[in-house]
């Protein structure tokens, strides 16, 4: 038999919408600061429960409610007084390809008494140094890693990890039966067919070679680095990772226009057919120099088409069209210097 309070409380929240939506608005703030709505409803219930008097309700709620302010000014204080954590990572790399199952992420980071995060989970780090061993899923794993206290610095980081595929060796003896003398020869073409059958990854490679020059205008490789790897649930659908030098120009503006359209012409080669690519990454380099006069190679652009987005995109116009007015303003730019 249901209790009779439950039932009135029931009847009550289906017939008074103000007590309603108080209570689903309650019932919110509990999941959002528990600290401060968990004692309301212990001294709340404690009331009933003990049935004080009046004076006593008021003198229980001025001392609950001057803790709770005492709580949120030590929070605040905490805050305000905390140090700004620096994070810094040695290895991997921000951009890293590997085959590999795990990779280790080695850091420092200062105060030394602070906490790491390495994708929200808590991780061993003492003395101001950590090393972790991330495990990898095959395709693009992203890393996010945190050090600190209240205040938190970050840095996310992006490891591709290729898939080797062993592919074991077939051996076919022919047998030759009466009535089919033809038999050998049979064989043998099904056996040609299948060498010169295309590789997927092979085809998306060689569009993508393609599309580029093999040299930049200060003769450097074009592509330094071109992946292609089968999605982790399909292996039908493949990710591609390019890195790419970029071509020297008279001022920024036609920097990023030869970048814009270095971009254009990997997309094109990857997306106006379909070649089974889910989703594209490219990696833009340029030589920088830094304030101490040292120069090295820098990412100046980083550029992502998913399959879904391309799918919009009208291929059939015109070269200049797609790769300085439609493309830009279709691909996700993850960061630019210009």
């Amino acid at each position: 038999m249901a209790n009779p309070s439950n039932m009135k409380l029931i009847e009550r929240l289906k017939t008074d919408k103000k007590f309603l939506i108080r209570t689903i608005l309650f019932v919110l703030a509990s999941f959002v600061i528990p600290y401060i709505t968990i004692p309301i409803l212990v001294f709340l219930w404690l009331s009933k429960k003990l049935k004080l008097s009046k004076a006593a309700k008021i003198i229980v709620s001025g001392v609950t409610l001057g803790l709770l302010i005492l709580l949120l000014a030590l929070t605040a204080k905490a805050y305000k007084n905390d140090i700004d954590p620096h994070l810094s990572i040695q290895e991997p790399t921000e951009n890293t390809t590997t085959n590999s199952d795990k990779i280790n992420i080695k850091g420092s980071y200062d105060p030394k008494d602070r906490k790491v995060w390495v994708n929200g989970i808590n991780i061993n780090a003492s003395n101001g140094e950590f090393t972790y061993t991330f495990p990898l899923k095959v395709g693009e794993n992203k890393i996010k890693v945190e050090a600190g206290n209240w205040k938190r610095d970050s840095r996310e980081l992006r490891v591709i990890r290729t898939q080797i595929i062993n592919t074991p060796s077939i051996t076919i003896t022919p047998t030759v039966t009466s009535g089919n003398t033809d038999l050998p020869k049979q064989i043998k073409e099904v056996v040609k067919e299948v060498e010169n059958k295309p590789d997927s990854n092979k085809v998306i490679e060689d569009k993508v070679r393609a599309s580029l020059k093999k040299q930049t205008n200060t003769n450097k490789v074009k592509i330094r680095e071109l992946l292609v790897t089968p999605a982790y649930d399909n292996e039908k659908e493949y990710v591609v990772f390019v890195a790419i030098n970029s071509d020297d120009n008279l001022n920024n503006n036609y920097i990023r226009d030869g970048l814009f359209i270095d971009n254009s012409e990997i997309y094109i080669s990857l997306f106006k057919e379909s070649l089974g690519v889910r989703e594209a990454n490219i990696v833009s380099y340029f030589p920088t120099v830094d304030k101490y006069g040292q120069e090295s190679d820098s990412v100046v652009l980083k550029t992502n088409l998913t399959s879904v987005e391309a799918s919009k995109v009208n291929w059939k116009q015109d070269g200049s069209t797609l790769k300085l007015g439609i493309l830009p303003n279709v691909w996700k730019t993850t960061k630019s210097m210009f």
